[in-house]
């Protein structure tokens, strides 16, 4: 019989480059947890289209849950954003999800804003344009596969996609659908006269549903397939990736004006509100509004982020170089060499080479090029720093105060030298951790789901007891003169391109 006071708990979480399973195990207000499967992510390109794999996806899920020996008492998957499956009545896939990295949505950002107007859509929706949204893709859809829209019963967004094709039922994440752009800013509503004005089929959505429920069970096959003779509950957790990392932010409570940055593929930086921000101002700042747990407002800015490294990491190993992170943070460490880059070129979304990419920007603002990957790693990491001031201070701006603390979570907290980096670059404390956090706020809003923990106050709690932080004080890597005077140059090297 299960301890009222305790759970196992695993949570998927699968981002862009890479899925995990993690098994947790609450019991006296502290989560411990272990990686129990690691794959690599990947899409294929089918005709014109960029889609994932998502059978591999899926197989690998249940190959990860088939590492248990027996079912846990809650499952939670939590993905990237913006992308989805569309579900035939059947409950079949009609076809595969595209990746938001595929070029069909970039054309329809200008034709939806010669229709709605870009500030009225901002002021509708809360969300700021970009190619990669929800809306873009569907607008795509509607206008140049229609015939798939009509064959389908349903749009599910990836994780709630995952949850109903392992045994649950249909929902719509609210932390996900806020994504989208085609909700009521703040509201678990979706904005009906976006959906007729795009011509996007309204009946293929349904009711918001708020993190942490249940929304059925785990599958009698896909049981079987685990080698469990019993089902699982499946719980709908804050199943945009963010939003679960956001929940698990170790905050201090006494420090008020506070910030996070989720350092992974992408770059999050914002604040957490509660109300959205809806300005013009906003607009301008490249700031957007996403829900988060128990309804708070995620006001934040999104930024291309480590990928860069990632797509650099593979053009080497393609050509004989293996480095890992790690090593290549070493040789970063050692590197005297800074080329300032602006890491938010459109052309280094998703260009044929990254290399390629950032040697053209910087010839082109008559910069020499790194000699080594050290050198190009520490010319990255110091740009991002630079971009994490600039949006830092666009935020405060925005808000009228001055972060007194900027919490760096994700993959990229385990990189000491970004870290630092940003806190000298910030002149703002950094407290790095957990890595892990996506999969933590994952394992903890099952435990809200299971009457475990009582609010998000309560989930923090158990982060800063549960984990190990670091904390990089500003100054530690070279005079505030001779840095302000290199991001004044970034720029004015970034405004140029």
């Amino acid at each position: 019989m299960r301890n009222p006071d305790s759970a196992t708990l695993v949570a998927a979480d699968l981002g862009a480059e890479s899925g995990r399973l993690l098994r947790g195990r609450f019991s006296n207000g502290r989560i411990h947890f272990e990686e129990i499967h690691r794959f690599m992510n990947r899409w294929i390109r089918l005709g014109p289209t960029q889609q994932w794999d998502f059978p591999y996806l899926l197989s690998e899920v249940i190959a990860g849950l088939g590492r248990l020996d027996e079912p846990p008492d809650a499952f939670g998957v939590a993905t990237w954003g913006v992308d989805y499956g569309l579900v035939g009545h059947d409950g079949a896939l009609v076809s595969l999800p595209v990746c938001y990295r595929d070029g069909r949505s970039g054309p329809m950002i200008t034709a939806i804003e010669e229709k709605i107007g870009r500030e009225e859509l901002f002021r509708s929706t809360g969300v700021q344009p970009s190619p990669v949204n929800t809306i873009y893709q569907l607008a795509a859809a509607a206008q140049d596969q229609r015939y798939l829209l009509e064959a389908a019963d349903a749009v599910l967004l990836m994780p709630d996609l995952i949850n109903h094709l392992l045994g649950g039922d249909r929902y719509w994440d609210w932390t996900n659908a806020s994504t989208t752009g085609l909700l009521r800013p703040g509201l678990p509503e979706w904005n009906d006269e976006v959906f007729e004005q795009l011509r996007i089929p309204r009946r293929l959505v349904g009711e918001i549903t708020p993190p942490g429920h249940r929304c059925g069970q785990l599958a009698e096959d896909v049981a079987a397939q685990c080698g469990w003779d019993k089902s699982c509950p499946l719980i709908t957790v804050a199943g945009h990736d963010t939003a679960s990392a956001i929940a698990a932010v170790p905050r201090d409570p006494d420090v008020e004006n506070w910030a996070y940055l989720s350092s992974g593929t992408w770059s999050i930086l914002g604040a957490e509100l509660d109300h959205p921000v809806l300005s013009l101002e906003t607009l301008n700042a490249g700031f957007t509004n996403e829900i988060g747990l128990e309804g708070t407002t995620r006001l934040l800015c999104n930024m291309i982020g480590l990928w860069i490294i990632q797509r650099c990491r593979g053009e080497w190993a393609d050509s004989g170089e293996e480095f890992s992170y790690a090593e290549l943070t070493n040789a970063a460490r050692e590197s005297s060499q800074v080329s300032l880059l602006n890491v938010e070129h459109p052309d280094l979304f998703n260009p044929p080479s990254m290399l390629e990419a950032l040697s053209e920007q910087l010839t082109a603002t008559g910069q020499p090029l790194p000699r080594t990957p050290g050198d190009w790693t520490r010319s990255i990491l110091t740009s991002l720093a630079f971009r994490y001031r600039e949006t830092l201070e666009n935020l405060d701006r925005l808000l009228s105060r001055k972060t007194e603390r900027l919490y760096i979570v994700g993959g990229g907290s385990k990189n000491d030298l970004l870290c630092q980096l940003t806190a000298d670059a910030t002149g703002v404390p950094v407290v790095a951790g957990p890595s892990e956090a996506t999969a933590i706020g994952n394992l903890l809003v099952q435990a809200m789901a299971l009457g475990l923990i009582d609010s998000l106050d309560m989930l923090r709690q158990v982060v800063l007891h549960s984990t190990e932080l670091r904390t990089h004080e500003p100054g530690q890597m070279g005079g505030d003169a001779d840095l302000n005077a290199l991001y004044m140059r970034y720029r004015e090297l970034t405004s140029d391109s």
